[in-house]
């Protein structure tokens, strides 16, 4: 399945590029593969993706 190699590519390019502002991109191509995720019956990857989201936000409000 694509979402699962694209999930942690995703999580990892942000990280490496500090691209944690959460801007519209970042925001939009993580939530559109968390709802992947889910409509794949991918739960954990659509926690793992939720979990990143919820800790950037914390971190770069």
């Amino acid at each position: 399945m694509a979402v699962v190699n694209d999930h942690e590519d995703l999580i990892r390019r942000m990280r490496e590029r500090k691209y944690y502002d959460l801007s519209q991109w970042c925001a939009e191509e993580l939530e559109e593969t968390e709802h992947e995720a889910e409509q794949q019956g991918e739960w954990r990857i659509a926690k793992e993706i939720r979990a990143e989201i919820e800790r950037q936000k914390a971190y770069y409000p």
